[in-house]
């Protein structure tokens, strides 16, 4: 499906997109950094390669990958990521050489793998470290900060386990889950961050480790939680 399309390695990550689309060599040479330097940080092996492929819209992204009819809803950007294979699908009409959210997934599966984290957890991750929707995780904290301070009643957990619709390039469970990881990891390092994606993958056994790894009691970590967004 992508024979005709244009092929860029940079390092070990290969671009692959349509022979329609503008290159952004620049934008791509730093999301192989960062694959880079997340696998550094980590104290991981990089992947040996990586194949990342994109479109300008999910929709022909999909296309490529033989689902043709894939659901998706109206929001036309985003990100699949075969971290087993090395693979990356991105959709997204702008940046989407910087799509580093899928990239996360590949990196840091040897960190994740093995079904030892909870969903929210291991998403939570990828934001924190990769973005999502196209931004970076400084530029997802105001939407977040906006909807918590608007939504006094919120909590960690019901917005990781019922959160609302995501709206736009707001998604109160993986901007939620992400502010936990970073947290954690400014309390403990890489150290904490595999202790936390290391507890399993029920929830409430995660949330209990987050808050002994932030030295506070579980009925606390919530306060600690929205404190933080609002704090940003």
């Amino acid at each position: 499906m992508t024979r005709a399309w244009r092929h860029d390695t940079i390092k070990h990550v290969t671009f692959v997109y349509p022979a329609i689309h503008r290159f952004a060599r620049r934008s791509a040479e730093q999301s192989a950094a960062f694959a880079d330097s997340l696998a550094r940080a980590f104290g991981i092996p990089p992947p040996p390669a990586i194949d990342y492929y994109f479109t300008n819209d999910m929709i022909d992204t999909f296309s490529a990958m033989g689902l043709d009819f894939f659901p998706i809803g109206l929001d036309t950007v985003g990100g699949r990521a075969n971290a087993v294979n090395g693979q990356v699908f991105v959709g997204a009409s702008t940046h989407g050489e910087a799509y580093r959210h899928e990239l996360a997934h590949v990196v840091l599966g040897p960190l994740v793998g093995r079904g030892r984290t909870a969903p929210a957890i291991l998403e939570g991750l990828m934001t924190w470290t990769g973005g999502s929707a196209g931004l970076d995780f400084a530029h997802l904290m105001p939407g977040l900060k906006a909807y918590v301070r608007t939504h006094p009643q919120l909590t960690l957990e019901t917005a990781i386990t019922t959160p609302p619709p995501r709206e736009g390039s707001l998604d109160v469970l993986y901007d939620g889950a992400a502010v936990l990881c970073a947290l954690v990891y400014e309390k403990g390092g890489p150290a904490a961050i595999r202790e936390l994606v290391s507890a399993g993958l029920d929830l409430g056994g995660a949330l209990h480790t987050a808050a002994r790894l932030l030295g506070v009691r579980p009925e606390d970590l919530n306060g600690v939680w929205r404190d933080r967004v609002l704090a940003y």
